[in-house]
């Protein structure tokens, strides 16, 4: 969990070396404006991704195939403008609110 972070605006690609990370919140990080592409692409184990109260956040890291193991995505207050969901064939639960 990255939770109240007030001056990170982009996730750190570093986050990529957490090959068996199985659930990423990223939380209450008012500037963050950009996740790599390169940032999640490793990170197959994935299985729960939430974005909550990133107002600053207006798109996804495309191609995001590789999550195959994604099967719950929650959204809450971002700006996103789209969502990249082609090829996620695990994911059983989307949660949007206030996007």
């Amino acid at each position: 969990e990255l939770i109240n972070i007030r001056n990170m605006r982009s996730l750190p690609v570093q986050i990529q070396e957490l090959l068996a990370l199985q659930s990423l919140t990223l939380s209450n990080i008012p500037l963050l404006t950009d996740i790599a592409p390169e940032s999640l692409a490793r990170l197959t184990m994935l299985a729960t991704l939430t974005l909550k109260d990133v107002p600053m956040l207006k798109t996804l890291p495309t191609p995001m195939e590789n999550l195959q193991n994604l099967n719950m995505l929650t959204l809450s207050n971002t700006s996103l403008e789209n969502l990249p969901l082609k090829n996620l064939s695990s994911l059983r639960t989307l949660s949007v609110s206030s996007n």
